[in-house]
């Protein structure tokens, strides 16, 4: 994950999630290219679709995760320098 906010456990974990995901959705519209039947087409194109909803709800956990730790961060800041001020 590219960003500024240290990996804690869970992020790694959803991280690593999402790459599993990316890289079955890859797998799965290449596998789609291949299929004739219509039936097998609308049935890959339905798992292909719970995979992206899976993953989206993980986007989602990554961003309540990470602005949970800017809020943390940012009330521990503010907190330092009202102490500082009033010291």
């Amino acid at each position: 994950m590219a960003s500024d906010v240290p990996m804690t456990p869970e992020l790694e974990q959803i991280d690593g999630e999402i790459q599993d995901i990316f890289r079955a959705l890859q797998n799965g519209f290449q596998k789609m290219d291949k299929i004739k039947d219509s039936n097998r087409q609308a049935k890959q194109l339905e798992d292909l679709t719970g995979k992206m909803k899976e993953c989206k709800r993980y986007a989602r956990l990554t961003a309540f995760f990470s602005l949970t730790y800017a809020t943390v961060k940012s009330f521990f800041f503010t907190f330092i320098l009202t102490v500082l001020h009033w010291c």
